[in-house]
C-alpha cells in the first residue's frame, strides 16, 4: 500500500504548501517529495535542497514532519487491518501486508487487493494505490506504477523476474539506503535498467558500491525479505511500566529513546540485527519494519511517531503506563562495514549517553551541530543526544555564502557567553597588552555589522585574533567595550 507523495499531503494539509505551483518536502537537506510540476522543472527526490531551489526558483519548499506524517498515516493502517492484520508499516505513507492468508480467503490477488483499496477510500484515502506481488520492493514498484481509476497492480509471480528487470534503476532509490548516489552513478557508468545491473557480477557491483551495491543487486534479482506474521522474540523485548501516566510527548519520546539503546544492548551482545519491532501499549500493536536493519535511532524515531499517532487519535487520553519494544525480524550480522568503522566504540558511547540521560535528564547530553552564521558561538546550536537534527533555523542556512565571517581556523574553545577583559590599544587601535599579558602577534580587525534595523539583535563589532605567551584568543571590541569569546590551541 503506497500513498503517493505522502509528505506533500501532510504539508498542505497544514498549510505549510499552498497553491499548484511547484512544490516539494525536504528533509536533512535532501527532497523527500515533489510534486508533478517541481518535476517538470527539474526537482528530483532525493536531490540537495539549494539544487532543487537552483533548478526550479519559484519552488516552495516546507520541511518534513514525521511525526504528523505518521499521525495522519495512522487511521489507514487501523482501517487496512480490518481486512488483513499484522500491517507492517515502513515509513508514513508506505505500509506492507502479508497476503499469503488474505489471497486464499478473499479468492485471489485481485479480490484481496481490491478489498485493500476499498478500505483505504473508505478511510478517506482516494490517492491510495495497491502493488501485489512476492516481495516487499516488487510490491511498492507496482503500487507506484498502479494506473488509474482502481490504483491496482498484480504483479503475476511468473513474471515478477521480468517486471523487474524492465524497472529504472531509480526505483532503487528508496531501497538502498543511499538515495541519489548509486542511481547517479549507474546511470553514468550505462547501466539504466535493473535487468542491465543484474547482468553484472555481484561481486564485481559490491565491489564498487558496497553494501549499498549489494542490496540494490539483490532487490533487482527479486531477493527480497517478504513480509510475514512472526512470533517476537520475548527474550530480546524489553518494556518499561509506569505508575503515573506517561502524557507529555517528549517524555513519552525520552523513554523511547531509552528503550531503543537497552534493545540494541542486548541484540547486540548476541550479534543480531533487527529488520522490524513491535511497539505496543496495552491493546494497542503496530509493527514497523525496515529494508535494511533498523539502527538505535530509527527505533526511537519509531516510537516518537507512533507515540504521537496514538496521541493524535485520542486513544491514550490519560497518558501510557506501558510501553513494549519486540524485534520481530532478526538475523545475524546487518550493513557491510567499512574497513576502519568502529561501530562497537559508537554503540557503547550511545548506551553511556542513554544511561546518563536515564538518570538526569533529556538535556543532560546535547550534541552540537553546525548552522550558518559569522561569529564562532553563531556557527553552532545544541541538539538533545538521540533526537534527529532538525536543520539549520531559516534565517542561518549552511550553504549561505555569509560574507565577512571569521576566516579558519575555528577556535578549539567557544565560551558560552563573551566574558569582559582589559585591553590596552596602541596606536590605530591595535591591542598591544590582554590583562597582565603582552599581545605577541595580531589580526583584525574583521567588522560585523547585522540587523542594524533591528535594537535587539543589532550587533556592530571588530574581531580580533592575537597571540599571548600563553594561547591564542578571539577579542571584540564594540560600545561595550573588549570582550574574549573563545580561545585558540
Amino acid at each position: 500500500m503506497l500513498v503517493p507523495e505522502w509528505s506533500l499531503e501532510v504539508a498542505r494539509r497544514a498549510g505549510r504548501v499552498m497553491g499548484e505551483g511547484p512544490a516539494a518536502v525536504w528533509r536533512q537537506g535532501v527532497v523527500v517529495a515533489a510534486n508533478d510540476a517541481a518535476v517538470e522543472e527539474g526537482v528530483r527526490v532525493g536531490q540537495k535542497r539549494r539544487s532543487a531551489e537552483a533548478a526550479c526558483p519559484m519552488l516552495t519548499l516546507a520541511e518534513s514532519d514525521p511525526g504528523a506524517e505518521a499521525a495522519a498515516f495512522e487511521p489507514l493502517v487501523s482501517a487496512l487491518e480490518q481486512v488483513i492484520p499484522r500491517v507492517e508499516v515502513d515509513q508514513p505513507g508506505v505500509a506492507f501486508l502479508s497476503a499469503a492468508g488474505a489471497l486464499r480467503y478473499y479468492g485471489g490477488a485481485e479480490a484481496t487487493a481490491a478489498r485493500v483499496a476499498h478500505a483505504a477510500r473508505g478511510a478517506g484515502f482516494v490517492t491510495a494505490r495497491v502493488g501485489v506481488a512476492r516481495g516487499p520492493f516488487a510490491a511498492r514498484a507496482a503500487a507506484v506504477r498502479a494506473p488509474a481509476p482502481d490504483g491496482v497492480l498484480v504483479v503475476d509471480p511468473a513474471a515478477e523476474r521480468d517486471f523487474l528487470r524492465a524497472l529504472p534503476v531509480s526505483s532503487l532509490d528508496n531501497a538502498t539506503g543511499d538515495t541519489g548516489d548509486l542511481t547517479g552513478a549507474l546511470h553514468r557508468l550505462g547501466v539504466h535498467t535493473l535487468g542491465q545491473l543484474t547482468g553484472l557480477p555481484r561481486a564485481a557491483v559490491v565491489a564498487r558500491f558496497g553494501a549499498a551495491g549489494r542490496r540494490a543487486h539483490r532487490l533487482a534479482s527479486g531477493e527480497d525479505r517478504p513480509p510475514a506474521p512472526r512470533v517476537p522474540h520475548d527474550d530480546l523485548a524489553v518494556e518499561v511500566i509506569v505508575d503515573d501516566p506517561l502524557v507529555d510527548l517528549e517524555t513519552v519520546a525520552f523513554v523511547g529513546r531509552s528503550l531503543a539503546a537497552q534493545l540494541f544492548s542486548r541484540l547486540s551482545a548476541q550479534g543480531l540485527s533487527a529488520f522490524s519491532v513491535e511497539i505496543s501499549s496495552g491493546s494497542r500493536v503496530r509493527t514497523w519494519r525496515a529494508l535494511d536493519p533498523l539502527d538505535e535511532r530509527a527505533v526511537a524515531d519509531r516510537v516518537r511517531w507512533q507515540v504521537a499517532a496514538w496521541t493524535e487519535a485520542g486513544l491514550f487520553p490519560d497518558g501510557l503506563t506501558q510501553l513494549r519494544l519486540s524485534p520481530l525480524d532478526v538475523a545475524a550480522g546487518g550493513r557491510q562495514l567499512s574497513l576502519l568503522a568502529d561501530t562497537a566504540a559508537a554503540d557503547e558511547a550511545a548506551r553511556a549517553y542513554a544511561r546518563i540521560q536515564a538518570a538526569l535528564g533529556p538535556d543532560s547530553v546535547r550534541r552540537a551541530v553546525l548552522q550558518g552564521g559569522r561569529g564562532p558561538a553563531d556557527r553552532h546550536r545544541w541538539v538533545r543526544h538521540g533526537e534527529p537534527d532538525p536543520g539549520p533555523p531559516a534565517d542561518r542556512p549552511l550553504d549561505a555564502p555569509w560574507p565577512g565571517r571569521l576566516p579558519a581556523p575555528a577556535p578549539a574553545l567557544v565560551l558560552p557567553s563573551p566574558v569582559p577583559v582589559t585591553v590596552a590599544a596602541g596606536a590605530g587601535g591595535h591591542p598591544q597588552r590582554l590583562g597582565g599579558d603582552e599581545i605577541l602577534e595580531h589580526a583584525g580587525p574583521w567588522r560585523t555589522r547585522e540587523a542594524w534595523w533591528d535594537a535587539h539583535r543589532r550587533r556592530d563589532l571588530e574581531w580580533w585574533q592575537v597571540i599571548t605567551p600563553r594561547d591564542g584568543r578571539l577579542l571584540s571590541h564594540s560600545s561595550r567595550g573588549w570582550e574574549l569569546h573563545a580561545i585558540y590551541d
